[in-house]
């Protein structure tokens, strides 16, 4: 935006500042429904963004850039279990191929496994 746009707080925001939370959610909705490429995308892009935000911040140390590090690492965390089922699940299935047929036990354990991915989705 350009300074005499209709935000005027708009123009002082740093144009990396505004890259770096552009790429977060540029990632999200993918994220939201389990792809994992974008999952990963979306973190690296929230760690980098928790980097620079104290960074470039006009007010490093004010209320809305500690709640926004808050947010980002909640939303890091989050994608990260679902990120560590995903994994779980992908050398689950490369195993269970060099095997053979599943026994029950193994079907059993993929089918919870599938289950707190599917969960974790949801959450």
């Amino acid at each position: 935006m350009t300074p005499s746009s209709s935000n005027p707080n708009e123009a002082r925001v740093s144009p990396l500042l505004k890259q770096r939370m552009r790429r977060v959610f540029k990632h999200l909705p993918k994220t939201l429904v389990g792809d994992q490429e974008a999952v990963h995308e979306m973190r690296v892009a929230a760690r980098r963004l928790r980097v620079i935000l104290p960074v470039l911040a006009r007010k490093p140390a004010g209320r809305r850039v500690k709640r926004a590090l808050v947010t980002l690492r909640e939303l890091t965390q989050a994608a990260g279990r679902g990120r560590a089922l995903d994994v779980s699940m992908e050398l689950l299935e490369a195993r269970l191929r060099t095997l053979g047929p599943p026994s029950l036990e193994q079907g059993l354990l993929r089918g919870r496994l599938g289950e707190a991915l599917r969960r974790s989705r949801r959450s």
